[in-house]
């Protein structure tokens, strides 16, 4: 019997990973998310990301 590691799904557009991979992917795909919808707001209530 073949036994597979854990597999995650990611919550922003459905794919799988395994546990170590998820939380860049998590990570990276919540900002091109934020991007995405930030692009749709009208000029007035654009925000800017803030980077530490």
């Amino acid at each position: 019997m073949v036994r597979w590691p854990p597999i995650v799904v990611c919550y922003v557009h459905g794919c799988e990973y395994g546990t170590k991979s998820v939380s860049v992917s998590m990570s990276h795909n919540a900002e091109k998310k934020w991007y995405q919808e930030n692009d749709m707001l009208l000029k007035h209530l654009v925000k800017m990301l803030k980077r530490s």
